[in-house]
């Protein structure tokens, strides 16, 4: 019985890894119009929205504790970063817990820092916190 539970829920998680074309088509649709998805049902899901939107960007993957987060970092034209959006896996999907901008100008990276995201300007040891689980 639990062998099966198992496969039946090892079935269920690596279903939902591939972007449908109508996904995709959706995810290109709302970063060409600067919004940012609610939930993405996957990594590849993320890619394909960083890479729609006007100037690229970037995917930090971040552990805290038992919990996994991406951070996407939207650039601009001609501005490193215009908007950071923190995602946080759940068991179905990628769930949005923060938007917000750039807390400097800087080509920047999120790291894990005492339980909690922040952001690091590429050749700084400067922080600046981005989330934190705990709450606000």
């Amino acid at each position: 019985m639990t062998l099966r539970f198992v496969l039946v829920l090892a079935i269920l998680l690596f279903s939902g890894c591939d972007v449908s074309d109508e996904e995709a088509k959706a995810l290109r649709s709302a970063a060409r119009n600067g919004q940012i998805p609610a939930t993405l049902s996957s990594l590849e899901a993320a890619v394909t929205y960083k890479n729609a939107t006007f100037a690229g960007g970037k995917i930090d993957e971040i552990r805290l504790g038992l919990s996994k987060y991406i951070v996407i970092f939207i650039h601009g034209s001609g501005v490193p970063v215009v908007e950071i959006a923190v995602y946080r896996r759940n068991i179905w999907h990628w769930e949005l817990m923060s938007v917000r901008p750039p807390p400097t100008f800087g080509f920047l990276s999120a790291v894990a820092s005492q339980g909690k995201i922040v952001t690091v300007v590429r050749g700084s040891t400067q922080t600046w916190p981005l989330y934190d689980p705990a709450g606000p």
